[in-house]
């Protein structure tokens, strides 16, 4: 195992992981368990700030790709600078 670490695999166990979490990602958003899309959030994003029953949250590590896609960004919010869009603040609706 360390051999095959060493020649540049090691990500693979990784992305196998993050392809499987955005699949359940995608079951858990169309269902009501909302202990469930929390604890979700939590493990993907931080700072998670609630606001108008939604929850705000910066997406982690490889999650930021799927925050960039127009499927899952949320729109600019009216009066965001430049600087805030840049950064992509993303907001799930956690309604039953």
């Amino acid at each position: 195992m360390k051999a095959f670490e060493k020649k540049g695999y090691s990500w693979l166990e990784p992305a196998k992981n993050f392809i499987l979490a955005s699949n359940e990602a995608k079951k858990m958003a169309s269902g009501t368990d909302l202990a469930e899309k929390a604890q979700f959030l939590k493990k993907v994003g931080s700072n998670l700030v609630l606001a108008d029953q939604n929850i705000k949250y910066f997406p982690r590590t490889a999650w930021k790709i799927l925050g960039n896609l127009p499927h899952f960004s949320a729109e600019p919010r009216s009066g965001e600078t430049q600087n805030e869009a840049e950064k992509r603040e993303y907001s799930t609706v956690l309604r039953g």
